[in-house]
């Protein structure tokens, strides 16, 4: 599972939440989230939490920007296991095609 946070322009409050949950059997299921998870919303924690504003994550979607080079230069924010956050590189490679 991962939580994906839209953050403001000043990076401080998260406004809009999506968790992701994938499963190798099961297609991706996409959440949208007033507030973070609690431990009475999952059974599990998210894995890792992606942070980002609204214009990265776009670019991102989009295509305009690599994944490696959001986090390099700090625009993209990643806690948690790094291993599952490479994984959503795929799904945002899938979404270009769209």
């Amino acid at each position: 599972m991962v939580l994906i946070q839209i953050l403001d322009d000043k990076y401080k409050h998260a406004y809009r939440r999506y968790l992701l949950s994938f499963h190798p059997s099961q297609p991706v299921a996409i959440t949208s989230r007033s507030q973070a998870p609690t431990s009475a919303d999952t059974q599990i924690p998210p894995a890792c939490v992606l942070n980002a504003n609204d214009k990265t994550f776009t670019a991102l979607l989009k295509g305009d920007l690599s994944p490696e080079f959001a986090y390099m230069s700090g625009k993209l924010k990643i806690d948690g296991h790094m291993g599952v956050a490479l994984k959503i590189k795929n799904l945002l490679d899938i979404a270009k095609n769209f």
